[in-house]
């Protein structure tokens, strides 16, 4: 097959696993390369935003659909493996349908890269099966990407409830999954998922030195830090007026992220301790949770949705309750604004755990919270000047990360 210059982008219409994607894609059409975007529908728009061009990953009705609602579904599991296995499940199921799909766009593409999300890794195995150069964008640095392995990381065997026996019942589910998943790819690409294989690939992740342990990647690990796009809406005319009143007191943003559902239990601790706090908060409550937090009186006004990035850039935002995704974290510590992590799934507890560590923020477990808890921990981070001064020397070291720009000379070096 003869191959055309363009550079294809692959990814699932998940905002938080396409739109770092989209900024690289925006800088390479700056270089005037020819790129183009494989996804969703429900993704278009935000390809029209940044003059991105799209090309229709159609892998059945209700796609989109069912990945948000099995991450919904992981982020209410009771420990880490479950979550794992539950999310990837959604994965597997997906993936004989995106391999259909993705099979027509490259012929029809014939691009000279791909550039996958870790996610689609039906792109992933069909463009090495193809000899297509590839390259994967990750919200993290998997752990087979590390010199020194961290194994089973401590924070997967305590995120979670239900006792030593029921993390080893989610062992087990997570890696009969990883075993089904395994089988479908080699199926298609006989060395799919094999360490020398993985480890070929050029693997872009969305962290950075100062979040990360002391340690060494393997060569093929480039870390981006943040790519926060200069494209999104900005705040309502009634939220930043509301912001701009309370700029001398101090605001707490919370939002657990789109792709968290917070059980009954949750919301009513948040909630308690929110009002207990005696802070300002700008709550991202989507309408289906709102019934459970209760009467919340004047301090706490909550929208079902809140522009996060805009928000954390009002200066009267001094602290961020969130659920530690990579995208929220690199935009929080960006803008320097101390954490408090209350993670669920995927590598939040990871993330939580890097941003209690490193001091630009603390972690809570969600199992067993109370409204005393996330009292206390809102009222340390606005009393101990040491989190804010930490999250802004953070903000001071993203800044000098390459973002978008350094994902596109990787991909530029592929084209050479």
């Amino acid at each position: 097959m003869v191959r055309s210059d363009t550079v294809l982008f692959v990814s699932y219409a998940l905002r938080s696993h396409a739109m770092s994607m989209v900024l690289m894609a925006r800088e390479l059409r700056r270089r005037s390369r020819s790129v183009a975007f494989a996804t969703q529908e429900e993704g278009k728009g935000w390809l029209e935003a940044h003059g991105v061009p799209w090309v229709p990953f159609e892998t059945g009705p209700g796609t989109v659909a069912r990945l948000v609602e099995a991450r919904a579904r992981a982020s209410e599991q009771e420990n880490w493996f479950e979550s794992q296995a539950t999310a990837m499940q959604s994965l597997v199921d997906e993936y004989p349908s995106s391999c259909d799909a993705l099979g027509g766009i490259l012929r029809d593409v014939r691009p000279a890269v791909v550039v996958a999300s870790v996610a689609t890794s039906a792109a992933v195995d069909l463009a090495a099966r193809e000899g297509i150069r590839l390259a994967i964008r990750s919200p993290y640095v998997p752990d087979t990407m590390r010199r020194y392995s961290l194994g089973w990381p401590h924070w997967t065997w305590r995120a979670g409830a239900h006792g030593f026996w029921g993390r080893l019942g989610g062992v087990r589910r997570l890696r009969a999954v990883r075993d089904r998943f395994a089988t479908l790819r080699r199926r298609v690409f006989p060395p799919a998922g094999s360490l020398p294989f993985e480890r070929s690939l050029p693997l872009m992740a969305a962290t950075a030195p100062c979040i990360e342990p002391p340690g060494e990647f393997t060569p093929n690990v480039t870390l981006l830090g943040p790519m926060l796009s200069d494209a999104l809406p900005p705040l309502a005319a009634a939220t930043r007026e509301w912001l701009d009143a309370r700029r001398d007191e101090g605001v707490v943003l919370a939002a657990l992220g789109t792709l968290v559902r917070p059980q009954e239990r949750l919301v009513r601790a948040l909630a308690e301790g929110f009002v207990a706090s005696g802070q300002n908060v700008l709550w991202a409550l989507p309408e289906p949770q709102r019934r459970h937090a209760g009467d919340l009186g004047p301090r706490i006004r909550v929208e079902p949705f809140v522009e996060q990035l805009a928000a954390l850039g009002h200066p009267a935002v001094r602290s961020f309750v969130s659920h530690a995704g990579a995208g929220s974290m690199m935009e929080s510590l960006s803008r320097g604004v101390p954490m408090l992590c209350i993670p669920f799934m995927l590598d939040q507890p990871y993330y939580a755990d890097r941003v209690a560590a490193t001091g630009a923020g603390l972690r809570l477990d969600r199992h067993g919270l109370h409204g005393a808890h996330v009292a206390d921990a809102l009222t340390r981070i606005r009393r101990e000047p040491r989190f804010a001064a930490t999250a802004s020397d953070m903000a001071a070291s993203l800044a000098g990360m390459p973002g978008a720009a350094g994902g596109a000379d990787v991909v530029d070096r592929l084209l050479r």
